[in-house]
């Protein structure tokens, strides 16, 4: 660009378009929430000042991802004797020895 604003006119550009009801980095409408948050936990954020008492939070980081584990489990075959019951292993046992 040709020019470039300075600090204190880049900070009123950002409150020019906070009182439009946009919002100062993507452009994109404000949904303003009823709920005031304390203070106390805004500044736990590390807010960034944007002047009159604005503050812009960091982005939100996405959770962690959840650790793969690998199955520890073995499908059977339907002919596996370990796939039953032990009652049912003892029935065919018996069945097995009655031939």
């Amino acid at each position: 660009p040709k020019w470039q604003l300075s600090e204190s006119a880049r900070k009123l550009q950002t409150l020019v378009s906070l009182e439009q009801g946009l919002h100062p980095i993507s452009g994109k409408p404000i949904v303003w929430n009823k709920q005031l948050a304390p203070f106390v936990l805004v500044l736990m954020e590390n807010p960034l000042s944007l002047g009159n008492g604005y503050y812009i939070l960091p982005p939100i980081r996405e959770p962690p991802a959840a650790p793969v584990r690998p199955s520890s489990l073995t499908e059977l075959p339907d002919s596996d004797y370990r796939k039953h019951s032990n009652a049912v292993r003892q029935l065919i046992e018996r069945a097995s020895k009655g031939r």
